[in-house]
This record gives C-alpha cells, sequence and structure tokens, in this order.
C-alpha cells in the first residue's frame, strides 16, 4: 500500500475498463454469456446487494430491465462514482475489511450478488457468514468464480 493511498488505489487507474454495456439479453438472448447467467439467477423485482458493483453495468440492467432495487459496496471510489446513478446506494468499502455490512438493514435482501468478487478475499467465509443478518427469508446468494470456461 502506497503512503496516503487505501488497498484500493491501483483500481481506479483501470476502472473504465468495466464500463461494459449489456446488451438486452430479452431481444439478443445469449445462452452462453455468464452475465446473462448471472441476471437471470438473480431474477426481476428483487432488492439486490450487489458487492464489487464495479461500474454498476449490471446494476444497470438490474433497476432498468429487470425491475430491482440495488443497493451496492464497491472498494473503488471512481468505479463506484459511475455505479451511483443505478443504485439506490453504493457504499464505498473494502469487503476484506472486519464488517463490510456494518449498517445494512437486517433481512433486507432478496439476492445478494458477487461476479468474480468471492476469489479476491482473504476470509470468504466471514463474509459469507455475515451475509445471513442481511438475507429475508428465501432470498439467495449468485455467486460467480472465474474458471477455465471464461475463457
Amino acid at each position: 500500500m502506497s503512503s496516503g493511498h487505501g488497498s484500493w488505489q491501483h483500481f481506479s487507474d483501470s476502472a473504465a475498463r468495466y464500463a461494459a454495456e449489456i446488451p438486452d439479453y430479452e431481444v439478443f438472448p445469449d445462452p452462453y454469456s455468464r452475465t446473462r447467467v448471472l441476471l437471470d439467477w438473480v431474477g426481476k423485482d428483487k432488492r439486490v446487494l450487489e458487492l464489487g458493483c464495479s461500474t454498476g453495468y449490471m446494476s444497470k440492467y438490474m433497476s432498468q430491465k429487470n425491475r430491482c432495487s440495488v443497493f451496492a459496496i464497491e472498494m473503488d471510489p471512481v468505479a463506484a462514482q459511475q455505479a451511483r446513478p443505478f443504485c439506490e446506494k453504493v457504499l464505498v468499502r473494502d469487503l476484506n475489511q472486519p464488517n463490510p455490512l456494518a449498517g445494512l438493514p437486517a433481512g433486507s435482501f432478496d439476492a445478494v450478488l458477487m461476479g468474480d468478487v468471492l476469489e479476491h478475499l482473504v476470509d470468504p467465509q466471514r463474509l459469507l457468514i455475515q451475509l445471513r443478518d442481511v438475507l429475508a427469508p428465501g432470498s439467495k446468494i449468485v455467486i460467480c468464480l472465474p474458471n477455465v470456461l471464461h475463457w
């Protein structure tokens, strides 16, 4: 970590690489798209907590096309600023900190989305255990981990 900068500093310079425009999957279905699969698993009309939302490209789709209410946590403040128009709220937090979900209302989310995030955590089990408190009954956690099929 460089002096005066958080652990996120190296992300801001490259945040633009995540400024993807997702195609309309209703018009252009793509059964092999990782993003489409994740969005389908989250569903429509859900209260979603997106962890590691980047610039909000998936948040945008969930809020505009799937009528979801999206609350997000992103560690890169530049990317978080870009995501804000698509989310009810975006918190700039490092998921590796002891309690990154502090202050989130108990039982308030129908789905949690983590796309290629969990593998970056020092203690992913700790975060998964903490998520139980913010999940509504019958909710789900949608996780994608990178693998050879992504290529």
